[in-house]
């Protein structure tokens, strides 16, 4: 056996040890290396879902913050003692409802298919509500301020709801 080590150049114990640290180093190294890349992709994995949920939760509270803020210039527009306020609060309104349909196309790329069916239903009474909309401030521009009221407390919040 020791013809055949020295053969293949091993003659002496600290060549022996030299040679079997080496690989042992060598295996560290190949073995870190292959760690690194595995959490570096985890990593962008992470960073991917954690951007893309991010973006879903904020994308949500605008839509949200949209809506109550588009019922309280519907509130305002009753309230409103002019025809020039009425007409900012409407453009008020028509800026946010553009906006929220902005946020509703990107939100609806990157939600499940679960999520689009809840996103259509919520576009659905959406529409319905900015209808009602339009029809309680057609009656409060025509100073018909009760049934504004009334629509608005009625059929406004059923769907603003």
């Amino acid at each position: 056996m020791s013809s055949h080590l020295n053969q293949i150049g091993f003659t002496s114990i600290k060549a022996k040890l030299l040679a079997s640290f080496s690989l042992i180093i060598i295996m560290l190294i190949v073995t870190a290396g292959i760690g690194i890349y595995n959490l570096s992709m985890m990593n962008d994995q992470m960073s991917k879902i954690i951007n893309v949920s991010a973006e879903k939760v904020k994308l949500a509270a605008r839509v949200n913050q949209g809506a109550l803020a588009v019922s309280r210039a519907e509130k305002n527009i009753i309230l409103a003692d002019s025809k020039a306020a009425m007409d900012e609060y409407a453009d008020f309104i028509a800026q946010t409802r553009d906006e929220m349909l902005e946020r509703r196309a990107t939100l609806r790329n990157l939600v499940n298919d679960n999520g689009k069916r809840l996103l259509d239903e919520f576009a659905a009474t959406w529409d319905e509500y900015i209808e009602v909309n339009l029809q309680i401030r057609d009656l409060a521009r025509a100073n018909l301020n009760d049934k504004a009221i009334a629509l608005s407390k009625n059929e406004g919040r059923r769907l603003n709801d």
